[in-house]
């Protein structure tokens, strides 16, 4: 659920990212 609005708002949604606690951690 967080990915996706985060995703939205930092435009990366195919990007392999890990979000920790709202926090965000890895993917470039």
């Amino acid at each position: 659920a967080i990915r996706a609005e985060m995703g939205e708002l930092l435009g990366r949604t195919s990007v392999p990212a890990v979000w920790i606690d709202g926090k965000f951690v890895g993917g470039c």
